[in-house]
């Protein structure tokens, strides 16, 4: 099943978005939500480092979608 979400930055200023995965963290460490971009590529972090969430950052009038894949292992 996949959900999704999209922020849009309707402000004159550019905004940063960040989704804190830290509360469910067991759910997300065994692959049973998945944050990806529309592409199917998961969210990374581009340091490469594990800090519990996913961000990013738009300019005025710009919009990203993130999607929610559950993927239950039974």
């Amino acid at each position: 099943m996949l959900q999704g979400t999209i922020f849009v930055n309707n402000s004159d200023k550019d905004l940063t978005w960040a989704i804190d995965m830290r509360v469910n963290s067991r759910a997300i460490d065994e692959g049973v939500f998945k944050f990806i971009h529309p592409s199917g590529a998961p969210f990374c972090d581009p340091h490469g480092e594990d800090r519990g969430y996913i961000e990013g950052s738009l300019k005025p009038g710009e919009t990203q979608q993130v999607a929610v894949m559950f993927c239950p292992s039974e």
